[in-house]
Order: C-alpha cells, then structure tokens, then sequence
C-alpha cells in the first residue's frame, strides 16, 4: 500500500514538474488606502489617504494551465489626507507575500481571467518609525499574450495588514485598494 502511493506521488510530482513553467511579473500603478484607523495616545481617530502608487515584482511557477505559486515584493506609498499623524505626512508598505494562483481557460476572448490569494509580511512606515506586521491579499485580472511568453495585463489589488504600532502611543491599520499593469515574462 505504502508503495503504491509513493508511485501515485511521484507521478503526480513528475507530471506537474513536466508542465512546470518559470515566470518573472512585475506590476505598477494607482492605490488607494481607505479610512485607516489610528490611535495616538489617548484619542481614537481616523485618516484618509490621497491617490498613490504600487510597483512590484513575483517570480514565480506555474505547475499547470491553471495553478501558480508565487514569491512578490511591493512597495505601495500613499500621502496621509489632511493634518500630519505624529509629524509624517505619508504612509508606505513594503510588502513581501507567498501567493497561490488560479488561472481560467485561454478561450475566454483571448483575456484569460486569473485569482490570487497570498500571506506574508509588511513594513509598515509611517510617523518616522516602522513596523512589520502580519499581512494578506487578494488580486484577480485578465492578461493578453504577446507571443508564447510575454504577456501583459491589469488587475485589481486587496491588501490588508495587522495594525502596526509605532513609538509615542502611535498605532495604525493598514489597508490598501489598487489597479496595476502587469507585465509577465515566462522562461
């Protein structure tokens, strides 16, 4: 029995090594954080953020037409809307994430349609101080291919970290909305 499985394992793992395909992504655009919360010393409030911007990049594996894994660094950056928090005027994310992706049929009008979920760190900077937090996200968007291993495309962003605490009773949420352009070439 234990044979037998070990034969199913390792022809599923020689099957999808076979079909493995590896890629570099790199992405760019608009974010938008929402009303983040913050507490500075005794008083609870809230900030809003202007319109800023995300660039990163993932290398990652695609294992099938459908499922890749992914490693990705971003760094996202937003100017605090309306008085300095702590004596800062911006908030910035430096994002590292292990992502999982789905992706649809390529018959889908030639854009196929993509998901991703993904766990990890972020620094989170704000107040001339940082800290790293727990974080999470989730992105889905459409591609177009460029001949066999470039394609481009736009997606939509999700990310949401723990609350990072800072010197001076400063502690604050962090949650962020973006659209990218993405450019991915496959090896």
């Amino acid at each position: 029995m234990r044979a037998s499985i070990f034969i199913c394992a390792a022809a599923l793992a020689a099957g999808a090594t076979a079909h493995a395909q590896d890629y570099v992504k790199v992405f760019g655009g608009g974010t938008l954080g929402v009303d983040h919360d913050y507490t500075l010393g005794p008083v609870d409030s809230e900030y809003d953020t202007d319109l800023g911007y995300t660039i990163g990049g993932a290398v990652g594996r695609s294992f099938s037409d459908f499922l890749s894994v992914e490693g990705e660094v971003a760094w996202r950056s937003n100017e605090i809307d309306g008085p300095a928090i702590a004596g800062d005027d911006d908030i910035n994310a430096l994002s590292f994430m292990a992502n999982g992706v789905l992706h649809g049929p390529s018959q889908l009008g030639g854009l196929p349609p993509y998901a991703g979920l993904g766990a990890g760190a972020a620094r989170i900077a704000a107040a001339d101080d940082s800290d790293l937090v727990f974080a999470y996200q989730a992105f889905g968007g459409v591609s177009k291919s460029f001949g066999p291993n470039v394609s481009a495309g736009i997606e939509y962003r999700y990310l949401d970290a723990n609350e990072a605490r800072f010197r001076d009773a400063f502690s604050t949420e962090y949650d962020s909305h973006g659209v990218n352009l993405t450019l991915t070439r496959k090896f």
